[in-house]
């Protein structure tokens, strides 16, 4: 069962509950959710054999307000076979007009459990198959597709079992683009101090030209799995995605899992650490909200004003971690708070050395 709620003013009161239209048991509906305007898409795991590997519900609302009614459209891929748990990963564009179905157990090119995302676009009233994406290097069980997101002609999809230079499940994030119909692989994204096992790409979320990526098993100095967070953004023509800065818990710990759930809202990225210990018990769980900040008049790591992080920049980071003093209240650009913990530390020198070693472009 799906409930939908709306707002009036301050309160909220249920509007709809929307039910499976095709029972059966083992369905899981409702593992996935995404909603935009009219629009809901929700996701439908079903156990191996009882399908072609899971479905999804596109519901559209109509009818005059206090009368409103949903109907459904059932859609499957257009290969989709037992075990490929299309569906565990669904995202829908502000348009409403495109959305991303993860199936992170598709076995692809031979590859058992590779992953793969399926783009669907509305054509009148019902939603077709417009492609199936795929990373470019995928080998067996990268689990492409646990995650993924949208905005505007660009998706964003988690492969946080792929292994490359930085180790076995390090992780990674691949950025595809829309070109009339057709999809292409733009970039994929990797952590600056990728290490085995942080699976980067576990959960991720995308605004315009920025994305949030999560690595909940990232050895931080918390202690093991404490977890992070990384924030890329795109710029230049062509464009290319650089990572901006590195997001961890002002009292990370061993085995929070920060990162394993990310949301992104203009410049203010939300975290959560589901096995944080706090006053509520072990594993409690707890989410931090950070401020990106001044857009992109404010560039981490430029302390002399030349929109680049440079080897000139160094003293000023020297001079900032001897003072110790922290970021101004309210926030306002903090260069060499590299993390957005508000803060200026040891913790800033591992972002703020990447930065430099990238390129040192800001946006």
């Amino acid at each position: 069962m799906l409930y939908v709620f709306v707002r009036s003013g301050e309160v909220w009161t249920q509007q709809a509950d929307l039910q499976c239209p095709q029972f059966g048991s083992f369905q899981y509906f409702g593992y996935s959710v995404a909603l935009e305007g009219d629009t809901a898409l929700v996701g439908t795991l079903a156990a191996p054999g009882l399908n072609v590997g899971g479905q999804v519900f596109f519901f559209a609302r109509s009818g005059p307000p206090g009368d409103e009614f949903w109907t459904s459209q059932q859609v499957f891929p257009s290969d989709g076979v037992p075990g490929d748990q299309f569906g565990v990963s669904v995202a829908m564009s502000p348009s409403q007009d495109t959305a991303v179905v993860g199936a992170y157990l598709e076995d692809n090119a031979g590859e058992l459990d590779a992953g793969s995302a399926y783009v669907f676009v509305k054509s009148g009233n019902s939603w077709v198959e417009q492609a199936k994406l795929t990373a470019s290097d995928g080998a067996a069980d990268d689990r492409f597709g646990l995650r993924v997101a949208i905005s505007g002609d660009t998706v964003l999809v988690g492969a946080y079992q792929d292994d490359h230079a930085g180790g076995a499940n390090a992780g990674s994030a691949y950025v595809f683009t829309r070109s009339g119909t057709v999809w292409t692989e733009q970039a994929k994204l990797t952590a600056s101090d990728a290490a085995a096992g942080d699976g980067f790409g576990v959960s991720l979320a995308f605004s315009g030209d920025t994305a949030v990526i999560g690595a909940y098993t990232d050895d931080e100095a918390g202690g093991v799995d404490a977890g992070s967070a990384y924030v890329f953004t795109r710029s230049g023509d062509p464009e290319v995605w650089t990572e901006q800065s590195k997001l961890t818990a002002s009292d990370g710990a061993a085995e929070d899992w920060f990162g394993l759930a990310v949301a992104l809202d203009a410049d203010t990225p939300v975290i959560g650490a589901r096995q944080d210990d706090n006053d509520g018990g072990i594993d409690a769980g707890s989410a931090y909200v950070f401020d990106l900040g001044c857009g992109a008049a404010c560039c981490t790591g430029d302390f002399d004003g030349d929109n680049a992080v440079t080897e000139a920049d160094i003293p000023g980071l020297t001079a900032a971690l001897l003072d110790a003093a922290g970021c101004p209240e309210p926030p306002e650009c903090c260069p060499g708070d590299m993390n957005a913990d508000g803060m200026v530390d040891g913790d800033d020198i591992r972002g703020f050395v990447a930065k430099l070693f990238s390129g040192g472009a800001c946006p």
